[in-house]
């Protein structure tokens, strides 16, 4: 039974690729083609928007290191303000979190559209509904179970995210960073912070590693360097791929493609590579909805355990995973 018990436990590498796949989503294949017309004050702005990240990270361990309990955000809202803001946020951040998913399913389906094939509105439905009841099956195997495939799906997409911008600095070339026609008349403060406010969006799920503080391994040490750890890693990860997509597609083309990454790469290593990019971005969008299905179970449970919403919620299976 002991050992039971301890196999629901979360520990600190899995905790650590739910804060990086929590907030490496589709904005990793956004945020470059998006920001090109910054030019250098977009990396600047990546560099205030990353900043802004570890200070809310710093805030977060402060408070998980106080509060140590299951749920999240709420849990310290609730203890600050009392039981109705901390139901409002609780609740709130629990629909937010399951809209988030909804879209994620929608994109993963679509990235894999080239390889599987476009076979109308119902069959898509299908397709989503079946990629939802997996990853569910995932995490009601329990917070060990779903993080055991984050951190191999994070694995997976943190070295294709390292290697392709890795390879794409050796055609680096600086003059294609450059502010574009419509932004030249701006101030540099008024383009690094809209950059920065974009880039922001990026490190959507910072909070994710509090959210099954319950089930984590001695959480006042581990969700800490999880999340700090997580987060420093998501910024170089950022960094790192806009400033080489940057420098290797010329600001105006970079700009106007909706597909960076398939660009870059035949930039890189020349032929068809549009397959193999879909595949990998289904991936990347499949982590970060893993992470986003755990995060609205435990945030339930959370809100439930603190008598904020219905005693149900609750109730949990053999594995330690909300019903």
């Amino acid at each position: 039974m002991i050992e039971t018990m301890r196999q629901q436990k979360i520990s600190l590498l899995p905790l650590t690729a739910i804060v990086i796949g929590s907030q490496v989503g589709s904005g990793v294949f956004m945020l470059p083609q998006m920001m090109t017309n910054f030019g250098i004050y977009a990396l600047l702005g990546w560099v205030v928007s990353g900043l802004g990240a570890l200070s809310l990270a710093s805030v977060f361990v402060s408070l998980v290191k106080r509060f140590p309990k299951t749920g999240g955000p709420h849990v310290y809202v609730l203890e600050a303000f009392g039981p109705v803001a901390g139901y409002y946020t609780g609740w709130t951040y629990w629909l937010i979190s399951s809209l988030s998913s909804a879209t994620v399913i929608a994109a993963t389906i679509s990235y894999l559209q080239p390889v599987i094939g476009d076979h109308g509105p119902f069959v898509f439905a299908i397709e989503e509904i079946s990629l939802l009841v997996l990853v569910l099956l995932i995490n009601l195997r329990g917070v060990a179970s779903a993080g055991f495939i984050e951190a191999i799906l994070t694995v997976v997409k943190m070295v294709t995210l390292f290697l392709i911008p890795l390879c794409g600095l050796y055609f680096f070339n600086a003059s294609h960073i450059t502010v574009s026609n419509e932004f030249v008349d701006h101030s540099g403060v008024y383009l690094v912070a809209k950059g920065a406010c974009l880039a922001l969006w990026a490190f959507l799920g910072v909070e994710a590693a509090t959210t099954p503080a319950g089930s984590v391994e001695n959480p006042k040490f581990t969700i800490p360097v999880a999340i700090l750890g997580g987060t420093t890693c998501v910024i170089i990860l950022y960094l790192l791929n806009s400033v080489s997509l940057m420098g290797l597609i010329p600001q105006a083309q970079l700009a106007s493609t909706g597909t960076p990454y398939v660009l870059a790469t035949q930039m890189i290593f020349g032929g068809n590579w549009h397959l193999v990019i879909a595949v990998f971005a289904a991936l990347v969008c499949l982590s970060n909805l893993n992470a986003w299905i755990l995060a609205s179970g435990q945030v339930a449970t959370g809100v439930a355990e603190d008598q904020l919403m219905p005693a149900i919620l609750q109730k949990k299976n053999r594995h330690g995973a909300p019903v």
